[in-house]
This record gives structure tokens, C-alpha cells and sequence, in this order.
């Protein structure tokens, strides 16, 4: 067997390997509100509201939801359909991820890399979440793209394919829009000189410009990114501080190890670091896979001081990750083989394998169990009991309205959402839990108590990350969902309080009777 059919066979068992992985995620872990509001978008009557409701309920660019859209009218609106664009996406990742290992050294970089993001805890808990895994396709593919131009003449076909990529990226995720221009900067370093590298820069951002089109739309839509209240009210809670932030970066490092639990990814780290230092020290230095190392550490770098600080954001380069690891390894295996060849017997590099193949193994069960669990507490509510006519349920806060009408469907079924009063299937940025005044509560709660007395029994379907309380400035305030739950307290009779467990979105239900 040839190098090249061994490296195929390889390749062959680990892309089986990561799909196997990924196949319980997708077909238990169910959808939560992220997920919910594509499912939101997706049925409305016409393109025109369509598109209306990605503006509005959405902060992020179209391509996934048109996509989605797409997709829907071939395979329905269930949960495998609207999970499956993600899951394939994610499992393509691999076969990029092998690529641009082996663009960076070699086709054993290229596998391990390969092997490294198919058993990735974060790759393997995001492969069915949203767009993530579509943008982190996208980031694989146009560094692949960038590290091969900067070798080779940059032909027509070459130049479109960059462009072309990059505009895809920039229209699924605003993280694109400094994705780019790091990469551009490396272009700029090509081997072939600063010429070639200025027009493979300009490949770049021509098609970032693109997103000159869009523009108006993103200025119109509720971003987070840019939203800053001018006069913070005390129910706002505070942005993450600078030890925060720095927290954030420290500890995303950590969860990108293929490595868990956290001890383990440690060890992994300050390994890494001597066989980092070891292989710059003998002039094993590798530039291109350096060059992904590096470009992770500003994503996450510029992440941690926007203060989006959840992992979810980082997720998309991943793969280049993967890449600067397994160089790492490959070096320092290579330096052990080289130094020590004659003194090692030979079952000693099969031993450290399959030791390494085995603490992978604990790793992917890990994030097995994990993705076993359902990302919303309101799948198991729906699904543990038939929903009552005669009760009103109450989504709080109403972020979660999407998961709860996707998983009911049922006409006869009366619900709302506090604090939203119309079209409550629609969620609307900007009465959410962070954006809540006193009098907007107290306003909601008697129309909400109003509504009620139509019904024997009332449901309050809480998110249990919205009740809490909250510090703003020293003092300590009460959360819109506590203050809600404290007026039905000591207006209705409580019947039971069920909590219903989910990884993302766990909630507790709160039966009163009317």
C-alpha cells in the first residue's frame, strides 16, 4: 500500500469516526432558542416577512437563513431537518481541516490535525448548533486557499475562488469582518514577494467590500455589538470587566485542547509549550502552521475585548487550531524519533499511539454524554405532558417564545410572553430580560394577570438563568422574571414548581392556578 492510499484509509476511518461522534448530537440534543428563531423565520407566508424577521429578530447576516430557507421547503421544519446543515457542515470541516494540515507541512500533519478536530470537545457540542459550523467551513476553506495562493502564480480562477469565499464568510458571521483582514495581513508576507502578496490581499478585500451591500441592513438590525445603552438602567447587567475578559481568553485555550477534563487539557498545554520551544530551538520552525497558531490567538483575542465572551464565537477557527497543534506534535515526534531511533525499542512509539488514542477516546465520551443531554429544558416539558387548553403558558423571559412554538404546534394551545404583548411568535430584540425598565414590568404583569382570567390554570415557563438578581453599581436589584414570579405569588394559589434540565436553556415551570 502507497503512502497515498494509507493516508486515504486513515483519513477514511477518522472522518467515520467523527461523524459517529457527531450522529448523537443530532439526533438528541434537540433545538434551543438560536436554532428556534431560524424555525420562526422559515414559516413566515412570504420571502418579504421573511427576510423582515431575519432583520428584525436576528444579528447576524442572511446566507444561513436563505440557505436554510432553501433547505426547508426540500426537507420540512423538524428537528433532524434544521439540525442537518450544521452536522454536515461540521463533518466537512474535517476533510478541511486535513487539507490545510497538509498544505501547512505534511499529509501526517494534515491527519492528525484532521483527528484532533474530529474528537474537539467544542467542535463536537457546536456541530449542530446554528451557523458556527457553516462559518467554520468557510474560515478552514479560505485560510487553505490563502496558504496555497501565497506558494503559487495567483491565476483568475484562484483569485475569484478567494473573493468568492470570503464573501460567503463575511455574509454568514460578522467575525469575517476581522477574520479578513488578518488574513490579508499574511498575505502580504508571500514568498513570492510583496507584489504577489499585495494582489492576494486584494483577492480578500474585494470581497469584504461586498459587504458595503448589506450594510444598511446591519446598521438597522439589533446588533450586540454595537449596542451600548447610553444611560445604563439598573435592571442592565454590567459588560464583563478586564479580569473577566482576560478569564474568558485564558479559559477558551483550555476548552480547545482536544483534551478533557480541564487538569488534562493543562498538562496538554504546558506540554505543548516545551514541544513549541523544543521545535523552534532545533529549527524545526513551520511558518504557514505558526501563521494559523497565531491567527486563532487574535480571534480570540479580539473576542475576549468585544466582550463576547462565549465560545460559541471562537468555534469557527477551530480547525486553525488544530493545525498549529499538530504541528507541534509532529515536530516533537519527529525530533524524538530522529534523537532517540536507536535506543528506543520499537514498541515504544506504539505505546505512546495508542496511549494517545485512548485519552482522545475518553475525550469523545466526554463530549458524547455532554451532547446527550437536550440544549432546552422546554423540549422535555412539551414532551413529558399534553399541553392544556385550559391553561395559559407564559414564556419568561419571552427570548425562549421561539423554542416554545416550535416544540408545541398546536393551535389550541394559548400562550404568551412577558414582557411582549403582540405577535409573540415573533421575537423582538429589545424586551428581553437586559432591556427591561420597572414601570415596562409592572405595565406587562397586569396585562398579563388580566389575560389570565380566562383560564383555570397558568404556566409560567421560567429560564432559569433570568432568575436571579442582579448588581449594578454596588446595589443589588431584582431580575424582571423574579419580580414577575413574586406578583403571581401572592396573587394565585402554587400548584407545583418542575425543573426541567437542559445545557443551554434549562428552565423551571411554576403552575399556579387562576
Amino acid at each position: 500500500m502507497t503512502d497515498g492510499s494509507r493516508a486515504r484509509v486513515v483519513l477514511a476511518a477518522i472522518m467515520t469516526a467523527g461523524i459517529a461522534i457527531r450522529i448523537p448530537g443530532l439526533l438528541h440534543d434537540g433545538l434551543w432558542r438560536d436554532e428556534a428563531y431560524v424555525y420562526v423565520d422559515v414559516i413566515a407566508p412570504t420571502f418579504r416577512e421573511f427576510f423582515h424577521r431575519v432583520i428584525e429578530t436576528e444579528y447576524h447576516p442572511p446566507l444561513y437563513f436563505l440557505i436554510s430557507d432553501a433547505w426547508v421547503r426540500l426537507a420540512g421544519t423538524s428537528e433532524l431537518s434544521l439540525k442537518t446543515i450544521p452536522f454536515l457542515c461540521s463533518v466537512v470541516t474535517i476533510l478541511a481541516v486535513y487539507r490545510l494540515g497538509a498544505l501547512a507541512g505534511s499529509s501526517a500533519i494534515g491527519l492528525l490535525a484532521a483527528a484532533m478536530y474530529a474528537v474537539s470537545p467544542l467542535a463536537i457540542l457546536e456541530s449542530g448548533d446554528y451557523l458556527y459550523p457553516l462559518m467554520g467551513l468557510l474560515c478552514t476553506v479560505l485560510a487553505a486557499l490563502v496558504m496555497k495562493a501565497r506558494r503559487e502564480p495567483l491565476r483568475p480562477a484562484r483569485f475569484a475562488a478567494i473573493s468568492g469565499v470570503t464573501i460567503l464568510a463575511t455574509y454568514t458571521h460578522y467575525a469575517a469582518l476581522f477574520y479578513v483582514p488578518v488574513l490579508a495581513v499574511w498575505a502580504l508576507s508571500s514568498p513570492r514577494g510583496l507584489r504577489h502578496g499585495a494582489a492576494l490581499a486584494a483577492a480578500l478585500l474585494l470581497g469584504a467590500l461586498s459587504f458595503v451591500l448589506w450594510l444598511p441592513d446591519f446598521l438597522s438590525q439589533p446588533n450586540p455589538y454595537l449596542l451600548k445603552p447610553a444611560n445604563p438602567a439598573p435592571l442592565v447587567v454590567p459588560p464583563p470587566d478586564a479580569t473577566e475578559r482576560l478569564a474568558f481568553f485564558a479559559w477558551t485555550i483550555v476548552r480547545s485542547m482536544p483534551l478533557w477534563p480541564e487538569k488534562l487539557a493543562i498538562v496538554l498545554i504546558a506540554l505543548l509549550a516545551a514541544a513549541l520551544i523544543g521545535a523552534v530551538m532545533s529549527r524545526r520552525f513551520n511558518a504557514d502552521a505558526i501563521a494559523m497558531g497565531s491567527i486563532y490567538a487574535v480571534a480570540l483575542a479580539v473576542v475576549s475585548a468585544a466582550g463576547r465572551l462565549n465560545v460559541r464565537y471562537v468555534v469557527p477557527f477551530e480547525g486553525l487550531l488544530c493545525v498549529f497543534l499538530a504541528w507541534i506534535v509532529a515536530a516533537w515526534f519527529e525530533r524524538i524519533a530522529h534523537k532517540y531511533s536507536r535506543v528506543l525499542p520499537r514498541w515504544v512509539p506504539v505505546a505512546i499511539a495508542t496511549g494517545c488514542l485512548f485519552i482522545l477516546t475518553e475525550d469523545a465520551i466526554f463530549a458524547l454524554h455532554t451532547a446527550g443531554m437536550p440544549k432546552s429544558g422546554i423540549r422535555t416539558f412539551v414532551a413529558s405532558q399534553p399541553l392544556d387548553p385550559a391553561t395559559l403558558y407564559v414564556v419568561v423571559p419571552d427570548y425562549m417564545t421561539a423554542t416554545f412554538v416550535f416544540y408545541v404546534r398546536d393551535p389550541r394551545v394559548a400562550y404568551t410572553a412577558f414582557t411582549q404583548t403582540d405577535h409573540p411568535e415573533v421575537f423582538r430584540f429589545g424586551t428581553d430580560g437586559s432591556h427591561y425598565s420597572p414601570r415596562a414590568v409592572r405595565s406587562a404583569t397586569a396585562r398579563l394577570e388580566s389575560k389570565a382570567r380566562a383560564y383555570r390554570r397558568l404556566d409560567l415557563i421560567v429560564d432559569d438563568a433570568s432568575d436571579a438578581q442582579e448588581m449594578w453599581q454596588g446595589v443589588l436589584y431584582r431580575s424582571p422574571a423574579r419580580w414577575l414570579l413574586d406578583s403571581m405569588e401572592a396573587r394565585y394559589p402554587l400548584l407545583a414548581q418542575t425543573r426541567y434540565p437542559g445545557r443551554l436553556e434549562a428552565v423551571t415551570v411554576y403552575r399556579f392556578r387562576v
